[in-house]
């Protein structure tokens, strides 16, 4: 499981991770409402993450961290990457103040589990 909360530390895991360039693009852009969250979240507010989950076992960690089974996101899209990855995008945001985690999920294709078979 790969957790941000600036952009340094976004830019930084993708000078030395490979990702496609349009996932990259829309990682930022996503990272950018999480860090204007924390720059302005009063003190005691839990911080706002980005996180990103390349394979099942990092998506069962954060579903038991944050318990993201009980919570409905605010949003729900998949988006195929030009390299033909599927990613699932989810926010959540936990409380009042608006902090929460804009969660991205490698999610494997139809073809992809079969050749795992």
């Amino acid at each position: 499981m790969k957790k941000f909360q600036s952009m340094a530390e976004l830019k930084e895991f993708f000078q030395i991770e490979e990702y496609p360039q349009d996932f990259r693009e829309t990682a930022v852009n996503a990272m950018k409402k999480v860090e204007s969250y924390n720059k302005h979240a009063k003190s005691g507010y839990s911080p706002s993450y980005l996180i990103i989950a390349d394979t099942e076992t990092e998506a069962a960690l954060i579903e038991k961290e944050y318990v993201l089974s009980g919570c409905t996101p605010e949003s729900d899209v998949c988006t195929t990457t030009v390299d033909g990855k599927c990613w699932r995008e989810r926010v959540f945001v936990f409380g009042d103040a608006g902090d929460g985690v804009i969660y991205y999920e490698r999610v494997p294709l139809l073809r992809e589990k079969r050749a795992e078979s």
